[in-house]
């Protein structure tokens, strides 16, 4: 292992905190996983991520493998130059937290902190679909939607390591109003959430779909269920992804004629519906970006999917 080069990745999600062990291949030698708390005090979910790191560079040390840091990814405002975490999405007690003072006090170690999706871009471009790709867009289409910009090779961050919040551009003027405070932003058309809300619009309307099966067994409609019942030729559950894909092409045709990318990877839970929601993106960036540079642009699913959190904040180390 010696010709190798290691490092640690951290994933803080809403659901789950992973951490693992990567090579500078993308390759995940030794993974620990636990169920987030967002509800817990700062101290005791910061107290349970160093004791996974911890796990982690025991295995390292009794393989006898020499690493390089640790990088974080987490979801929300990242300060990465300072290494504070100054908002925590999904998790409320999050605010001007000290993480990388805190980690290299405990490890003395490197320490690099990223939000989560800027984090699985880098994982992307270098180790998933973007490889040897030098500018590309990561979206990440979950409860909300992140991204992830990369130019020139390298990782776009504005002037205070915030830029790239793509989700909260305005696609409706007069649109869902969206926690950030505006109305109409990209997220709210086009999320997890905007999914189960057409899903559950079309039930109060009253419309004919296998859908109210569906909430009458569970008491809940997730957009997984809605990609099921659309793959099995239910007309409203592919009507609700024509238009997510609709709304989700229109931001996506506006930031090829921005940054005029070679490639648009779109990730997160929806995504796993695959050509149920890429198909309407595609057709819409047809019809509204730019027609040299809608030529020039792929747009594909993330590979790295469940690991690219893990995967892309090891990378920041390599």
């Amino acid at each position: 292992m010696s010709g190798r080069n290691y490092a640690i990745g951290v994933d803080i999600g809403g659901i789950n905190i992973k951490t693992g062990l990567v090579e500078d291949s993308g390759h995940i030698l030794y993974k620990r996983v636990v169920q987030a708390r967002p509800e817990e005090a700062v101290k005791v979910i910061l107290q349970e991520v160093m004791d996974l790191v911890g796990e982690i560079i025991k295995f390292a040390e009794e393989k006898g493998i020499r690493f390089r840091g640790i990088g974080i990814g987490a979801p929300g405002l990242i300060d990465s130059q300072e290494g504070i975490i100054r908002f925590l999405t999904n998790f409320p007690k999050w605010k001007d937290v000290p993480v990388g003072e805190l980690f290299n006090k405990t490890f003395n170690l490197p320490i690099f902190i990223e939000n989560d999706v800027r984090a699985a871009a880098l994982g992307e471009h270098k180790f998933g679909a973007g490889r040897n790709k030098e500018h590309l867009i990561c979206l990440a289409i979950g409860t909300g939607i992140g991204s992830g910009i990369i130019i020139d090779g390298q990782l776009l961050k504005g002037s205070r390591q915030f830029g790239g919040e793509v989700g909260h551009m305005t696609v409706l003027p007069d649109g869902p109003p969206c926690a950030c405070g505006n109305r109409g932003c990209l997220e709210m058309m086009a999320s997890a959430r905007s999914v189960t809300r057409r899903a559950m619009e079309a039930l109060s309307r009253q419309e004919e779909t296998s859908l109210l099966k569906v909430y009458k067994e569970k008491g809940a409609i997730t957009p997984e269920d809605v990609a099921q019942e659309a793959s099995q030729g239910d007309l409203v559950s592919r009507r609700i992804y024509e238009e997510t894909g609709q709304w989700l092409g229109i931001g996506v045709a506006s930031l090829i004629n921005i940054f005029n990318p070679e490639m648009v990877i779109i990730g997160g839970g929806v995504a796993n519906a695959g050509e149920l929601l890429l198909e309407p993106v595609r057709r819409e960036v047809q019809d509204r970006a730019m027609p040299v540079l809608r030529d020039s642009v792929s747009i594909v699913l993330a590979e790295l999917r469940e690991e690219a959190g893990v995967i892309g904040a090891a990378s920041m180390l390599f």
